[in-house]
């Protein structure tokens, strides 16, 4: 066989092989691109500005949060849910206080342990950019009690500076920066 024909060959195979898996792979980022999350929030500053969001999925002991925020101080910021789903700038009052759906108490060094709205801090970079995922245990995205679809809605928020998680309230964490208000999204709340 001529040397150009097997060249022509060789390629044909490579093309070939190379639809079939960009082919494959773009299937595969649709899919995943298709989980939709079960509510969101979009993430707004004390003067309105959008600087990102929250994106909320059930697992099996609570709520997953993926938090992507801009212009965040670099360092650890408190995650919270508050129990009034309003974000009026400029320090976010009007989310009302925290929306704890157990009867623990909140601190997570309380002998009898962490209560629900005792949530994991997120650590923004250098760039200010804020980026994390947390698991909200304790809450669910279904209905009862612990539903952070609850009459009235809830908000998330960060606050300036971490929670020491040693003192129930706001663990010396500071000023809310940061409110989003949780609303229903496109995918199952179902865990």
């Amino acid at each position: 066989m001529p040397r150009c024909r097997v060249v022509s060959h060789a390629l044909l195979i490579f093309f070939i092989t190379a639809f079939i898996y960009l082919s494959g792979s773009s299937h595969s980022v649709a899919m995943a691109q298709s989980a939709e999350p079960a509510a969101y929030a979009n993430i707004v500053s004390p003067v309105d500005e959008t600087l990102g969001s929250a994106k909320f999925f059930p697992v099996a002991d609570g709520v997953k949060i993926e938090l992507d925020v801009i212009q965040q101080v670099p360092g650890l910021h408190a995650v919270r849910i508050l129990s009034i789903g309003k974000c009026e700038g400029p320090d976010f009052t009007s989310a009302g206080p925290p929306f704890i759906p157990s009867t623990k108490e909140e601190a997570s060094t309380n002998a009898a342990g962490p209560g629900a709205s005792d949530l994991p801090n997120v650590e923004a970079g250098l760039d200010g950019h804020l980026r994390g995922t947390i698991v909200a245990k304790g809450y669910t995205l279904g209905e009862g009690p612990n539903s952070l679809f609850h009459p009235g809605g809830t908000a998330i928020v960060l606050d300036e500076n971490a929670d020491d998680h040693r003192i129930e309230g706001n663990g010396n964490s500071g000023s809310h920066v940061a409110c989003g208000v949780i609303k229903k999204g496109s995918g199952s709340a179902g865990p």
